[in-house]
Parts: structure tokens; sequence; C-alpha cells
């Protein structure tokens, strides 16, 4: 049996973006999925988006504005998933993320994380423009100047992680997703 996936989706006041990430979660190929959607306080038509997508998987919960550290965290203490991972609303999956990510884990024993390239899309006044975020070595990813060495939307864990490592610092935001891929 397919082991469940936590997906948290912390969002604040961006309801049209935020479509656009759901769809991307809701058209992976790997279906045992659990969507968190962590609405930090939106005033916006947030809370109409979701309610529209009519998906039994997708959990919709309002939250008062904190921040996305305490966002993402309220996700971790409300997941049910043996592996969790995060979008952020203006991002989107690629459709094999999550099956690709549960396949290396379940192979891999030893590992209690992994991550992945990403590709960063650019727009101009112009253009749009496409890179992928290559991540080589450990050093690389320290020196990539980005602020963090890992980007949070490729991150998969498993459940264990948040009992060894604990949740998101709030006090070094906006650089705790950097302190906590430290830890981890």
């Amino acid at each position: 049996m397919d082991e469940l996936v936590t997906v948290i989706i912390p969002t604040y006041n961006r309801s049209k973006m935020l479509k656009k990430a759901l769809k991307s979660v809701i058209n992976q190929t790997y279906r045992n999925l659990e969507i968190l959607v962590i609405d930090d306080g939106s005033t916006d038509n947030t809370k109409m988006v979701v309610k529209n997508f009519k998906d039994i998987r997708i959990r919709y919960i309002n939250k008062k504005n904190s921040g996305p550290t305490d966002a993402r965290n309220l996700g971790l203490k409300k997941s049910r998933g043996k592996y969790i991972t995060f979008l952020d609303d203006d991002d989107i999956y690629s459709p094999n993320k999550a099956k690709v990510e549960v396949s290396f884990l379940s192979k891999h024993r030893g590992f209690d994380f992994c991550y992945s390239n990403m590709y960063v899309i650019c727009k101009n006044k112009s253009s749009l423009s496409l890179k992928e975020k290559k991540i080589n070595s450990y050093l690389n990813l320290l020196l990539d100047g980005t602020g963090s060495f890992i980007s949070t939307q490729t991150v998969m864990l498993k459940r264990k992680v948040i009992k060894k490592v604990g949740y998101f610092n709030k006090i070094i935001e906006p650089v705790e997703d950097y302190d906590y891929w430290l830890r981890c």
C-alpha cells in the first residue's frame, strides 16, 4: 500500500497563484495525498478558491495571520502522513515529484529526507526564461548565494524528522528554512 504523503501549503492573500499550486498537487501521479492549505489570515477569496476544488484530500485550515513559519509549523502539527512535503502558494510541483521522492525514501531507508532540483522561471519585461537550479554538492549548496541551500518546496521528509529536529524557528525568520535543513 502507498504511504500517505502530506503536502503543506501556507498561503496569504494569493488566491490567484494558489489555484496553480493546488492543481499541481492534485495532478500528482502519486495519489495517496493529504493536502493541507494553511490560510494565514487571508482577506481575499482564498477560502472560496480552495472550496471550489471539491477534492476530499484537501483540508483547509484558517488561522490568525502570523507568517509562513507559523503556518508551516501548524501544518506539521496537523499532518498525518508518513512523508511530508511543502509547497509555497506561488510555486508548482512537477507531476512526478511525490512519486519520485517516496520511491527514493522507501528504497533508501537510511535517509530521513530528500530534496531535488528545481526550475526557476524568471519573468522580465519581454520574455520568460527558464533555468535549472543545479544541486551538485553540499559545498555548492552552502555557497550558492540564495540564502538557503535547499529550496523548501523541493523537500520531502519522514515524520520521524519532526521528533528529532522539532519545528521551524520563528525567531530567525526569514532564514528559518536554512536553519531547519542544517539541523536535519
